[in-house]
């Protein structure tokens, strides 16, 4: 709302002067649109270089990125920042702050005012920046603006309500920013630092921070972006959802892939630190003790962990240097300390894991820095550049994004040139961070240390190197001035870097240092075999093994093919007791000892182990044979050597390898007929098989399966098989049999495969090559096979005449489907009995009329022995073959209505019956068409249905007559009323109306006489 007292004022001025709008683009003041390009230049550089020190401060002085690192981050979400979501700041610099409707008319005067406070506030920053003092734009830009309008218009030329909006966010960011970060550290104190395992908890809250920081993100980019980029035309609740839907997609992202890798790299530092090596932290975890440390002049003492004062970096350490433990010497014997000052801020393996993550928050800190305070210094220029393109002050055109773009360049270079001395300030200077406070910006602890604690059962204090405000107490390094002049352990304080600890000879310990090591002796023994002509003892050779980390004892034997007896395992392992109670040692074994195996050799581990431990070992045996294993192998190289001396191979192809290498893939191909039929007989020269294929053409009317006989080796006779040869479990070789090689395959000759006679008339080309080139046998030319000529289907005349036939029967067959389905012809046939359990069996015929297929449906007869149901599946039922001289060839005829008529005989496939009823269907359909059927069916149809109109008037008749009985049966029988004429009349009217109804669809039903 405009005051009265401005509206008077304004109108004074539009009364006063009558002045015409500016020109667009008008050159008279092109030199103020580049003066203050200048200067927003300048004033861009001044905000980079002292405003961007807040975002990455902190993760400058933290460690976590060096200086160049930061500012590399800082150019690219300043930047963006500037141009996605410094849209709406910039707006309300350059008219939200003055009321620009005063300066209609005076857009020279206007252009100038801006101009001049962006060179005042530029000077400024300048100035504030040199003294490395850290000063906000805002208030800067605000400040001169506000008095540039004060000289010109006074109080009226100022919005006051929108100048008291911005100061109130001068004073409410830091209280809200304060409140934030205390909530935030708060929060993560109480779920992180402070709980049992703190790195596993920090990388479960991990994805929760980054969807939450990504949120907030998108949904600022969204709601404040420009109105070039088409963003303020989404409605809210479709912002919300992008944004939470960004979150929880980083969310997962951080979950899959960022959490397994920080707990890798974090575990990693941990295996490599070595001031972690054997530690034992306050919760009771420990590693396992692997090495025994000592220190010289160690007398009656122990080292005790965790109370050396930690060490800690001086001014020109890394600000990343944190504090450790050392070790301490104490007289009280062997304690653990537990040293309960909370270090959760400092956690090493928690301040790696945040240190990720205040990089993602500082970036984003950036990045709405970038949003906000480009206005600072593109506000006024915004403005200059719209009056100058529109020749007006009411600015009404729109932001432009090059504008946004060039504001985030200038604030980039600054912090190049000058910014990186206020991000060293505020880092390093001004205060220690670490990266855990870092994330939040949370002072160090300045609580009063515990010292008495409770460990092992027993009240100990806990001597701390570090006091209040996590500083060194000065009072400890004292105490390194009483231990011996010798001792290499000193004060951290004094020394740069960390401390040079002494050089521990390490100890491993015996299940350690022997692990997986064994001694192997080979031995043998004698066991005694009774009731055997062939041998009376058999000598079982052995390994005894001797595990050195548990000093327990196994004993394996090797195994021996076909030995007929178990082997492997004989003793399982463990210690065995000697006779005097004690167990055996590696020092009582040797070689050529008996223990009741006699040892006689080791391998080259054992001989080397038992010298360097003194011991020396006896000569080395040669174990006795087994007679009988060397005259059964024996035995069998003879058997093996005979076998291959009688094979008979070819020269140049026994090796099956090389056999396979030079002949794969090549096969002899032959045409070949047997029983009037064509096969190709396939030999396979890589292993001399034979494959037997049938050759089918499309539609011939047999199975599908091809392969008459699959590969194998054939014999030449394969009923000549010695009496001798145990076929019952063996399978004949090449050593057992004749087979058919290449030179017993050739054209014209006839072969027999399993007793079957194949004619060979035919091969291919590369058949014909190979028995030229390789066995010098030329194959004759094609032969014929006297199948070519007779067979019908292959003459082409006779073919084409078929295809003729089908294709008009087909055209035959949709029509009468079109114009007779559903139709069907029903009859009731019995079937002439053959047999005596046949005699009373009845059928339903059903003849389809759309396709002349016939159907038979047994009529189920209780007690019959036989199953009701389907006799005959619907097909074509063939009735005769007849002669063609134009096909020259049989024509199967197949059965039509006109052959169905009251006792006539059918023969279906061998089946014989007789039809003894019809549908009433039947007697319509042949009344409407007799030109289709001969005079004696029609006559014959009508005369079955007039006898069964007879009988059936008469059985209508007596089952009205019970059907009025049964309607007063609960009523006196009168006899007026029983034989009332008028409803009898009636129900037999309607009886025979219902009657005489289609009956195309009805079964037939047999109406049994009234006794």
């Amino acid at each position: 709302m405009i005051s009265k007292r401005t509206w008077c004022r304004r109108k004074e001025y539009e009364n006063q002067n009558t002045v015409t709008m500016t020109e667009q683009y008008d050159t008279d003041f092109i030199w103020l649109v580049v003066v203050g390009f200048i200067v927003a230049f300048v004033l861009a550089f001044g905000i980079g270089a002292n405003d961007v020190a807040n975002s990455f401060g902190t993760s400058v002085g933290a460690g976590v990125l060096t200086i160049f690192q930061a500012c590399i981050l800082a150019t690219i979400f300043e930047i963006a920042g500037a141009v996605l979501i410094g849209y709406k700041v910039s707006d309300t610099m350059r008219k939200g702050i003055l009321d620009v409707g005063l300066y209609e008319g005076f857009e020279k005067e206007f252009m100038i005012g801006l101009l001049c406070s962006l060179t005042g506030s530029g000077i400024w920053l300048l100035f504030a920046t040199a003294l490395r003092l850290p000063i906000s734009g805002t208030h800067s830009i605000v400040g001169a603006t506000v008095g540039f309008s004060l000289v010109c218009r006074g109080t009226a030329g100022v919005r006051w309500m929108a100048l008291l909006n911005i100061a109130g966010s001068w004073f409410a960011s830091p209280i809200l920013s304060g409140i934030v970060s205390v909530l935030l550290f708060w929060l993560i104190k109480k779920s992180i630092l402070n709980a049992r395992m703190p790195l596993e908890r920090g990388l479960r809250v991990l994805p929760i921070f980054y969807g939450l920081t990504v949120s907030v993100n998108i949904l600022s980019v969204i709601l404040d972006g420009p109105k070039l980029l088409m963003m303020d035309n989404l409605p809210k609740w479709v912002s919300g959802v992008a944004a939470v839907v960004a979150g929880l997609l980083s969310g997962l992202i951080v979950l899959m892939f960022v959490v397994p890798v920080q707990r890798r790299r974090i575990m990693l530092s941990n295996a490599l630190d070595p001031t972690s090596f054997g530690a034992c932290d306050s919760k009771k975890e420990t590693t396992p003790l692997s090495v025994i440390t000592e220190t010289p002049n160690m007398t009656n003492k122990v080292v005790k962990s965790g109370e050396q004062p930690g060490l800690r970096g001086n001014n020109s350490a890394s600000p990343l240097l944190l504090t450790t433990g050392g070790t301490e010497i104490c007289d009280e014997g062997i304690t653990d300390p537990v040293d309960t000052q909370n270090h959760t801020e400092d956690n090493p393996e928690v301040a790696k894991l945040f240190s990720f993550l205040q990089v993602l928050t500082a970036a984003f800190g950036s990045f709405a820095h970038g949003g906000n305070d480009v206005s600072n210094a593109i506000g006024p220029l915004i403005g200059l550049w719209a009056v100058y393109a529109e020749g007006s002050a009411k600015q009404e055109t729109e932001t432009p994004l090059l504008i946004l773009l060039y504001g985030g360049v200038g604030i980039s270079v600054g912090l190049w040139i000058w910014g990186r001395r206020v991000i060293q300030t505020l880092g390093q200077d001004l205060a220690k961070i670490t990266p855990t406070t870092g994330f939040t910006i949370e002072n160090q602890d300045h609580k009063l240390k515990q010292k008495l604690n409770y460990s092992n059962a027993g009240r100990i204090v806990s001597d701390s190197s570090v006091g209040t405000g996590r500083r060194p107490v000065d009072s400890k390094s004292s105490a390194y001035t009483q231990e011996s002049p010798n001792e290499v352990i000193y004060d951290p304080s004094l020394t740069y870097g960390r401390s040079k600890g002494y050089a521990y000879r390490q100890v491993i310990p015996h299940y350690v240092l022997y692990a997986q090591k064994c001694l192997n002796f080979k031995a043998f023994f004698r066991q005694s075999v009774p009731n055997s002509p062939a041998e009376y003892h058999r000598i079982r050779h052995v390994n005894i093994i001797y595990f050195l980390e548990d000093d327990t004892i196994s004993v394996m034997e090797p195994a021996v093919d076909n030995a007929g007896f178990k082997q492997g395992r004989l003793v399982r392992r463990g210690k065995i007791p000697k006779t005097n109670g004690e167990f055996y040692h590696w020092k009582d074994l040797n070689v050529g000892i008996d223990l009741v195996y006699h040892t006689v050799d080791c391998d080259t581990f054992t001989e080397e182990f038992m010298r360097s431990q003194g011991i020396d070992l006896g000569e080395k045996e040669t174990p006795p044979p087994d007679s009988y294993t060397q005259e059964r192998v024996a035995k069998e190289n003879a058997s093996r050597a005979a076998l291959s001396a009688t094979r008979r191979t070819r020269p140049g192809v026994e090796d099956p390898r090389r056999r396979f290498l030079e002949f794969d893939g090549m096969v002899l191909t032959f045409d070949a007929t047997w029983n009037d039929d064509r096969y190709q007989v396939l030999y396979f020269l890589t292993d001399d098989t034979i494959a037997v294929r049938e050759i089918q053409a499309t539609n011939y009317g047999k199975d599908p399966s091809r392969l008459l006989l699959k590969r194998m080796k054939v014999p030449k006779n394969w009923s000549d098989v010695p009496n001798s040869f145990p076929s019952i479990y063996m399978e004949r070789d090449d050593n057992n049999g004749d087979f058919y090689s290449p030179s017993d395959l050739k054209v014209g000759e006839t072969i027999f495969i399993f007793g079957r006679k194949f004619y060979l008339y035919d091969c291919d080309n590369f058949t014909r090559k190979y028995y030229s080139e390789m066995l010098n046998i030329q194959q004759p030319a094609r032969l014929s096979a006297g199948i070519d000529n007779d067979d019908h289907y292959y003459n082409s005349e006779a073919r084409k005449r078929s295809q003729k036939q089908i294709k008009d029967n087909n055209k035959d067959d949709v029509i009468r489907k079109i114009f007779n389905h559903p139709k069907k012809l029903r009859y009731l046939v019995s079937m002439i009995a053959v047999h005596p359990e046949d005699k009373d069996r009845e059928f339903v015929l059903e003849y389809s009329l759309g396709d002349g297929k016939i159907k038979i449906t047994e009529i189920d007869k209780r007690n019959s022995g036989h199953r009701g149901g389907c006799f005959l599946a619907a097909m074509l039922v063939p009735k005769s073959k007849i002669y063609r001289a134009d096909t020259d060839n049989d024509q199967v005829v197949y059965y039509t209505p006109e052959d169905f008529f009251i006792g006539a005989e059918i023969n279906i496939f061998n089946h014989r019956f007789v039809i003894t009823g019809a549908d009433l269907f039947v007697l319509k359909y042949v009344e409407a068409n007799r030109d289709k059927f001969p005079n004696y069916v029609v006559d014959n149809i009508k005369n079955y249905f007039d006898n069964q109109a007879t009988s059936s008037d008469e059985f209508i008749r007596e089952s009205a007559l019970d059907k009025l009985e049964n309607l007063h049966l609960q009523e006196p029988i009168y006899p007026a009323k029983a034989a009332d004429p008028p409803q009898a009349q009636r129900i037999i009217e309607n009886l025979q109306t219902n009657s005489g109804g289609d009956s195309e669809n009805r079964p037939i039903a047999i109406r049994p006489k009234r006794p």
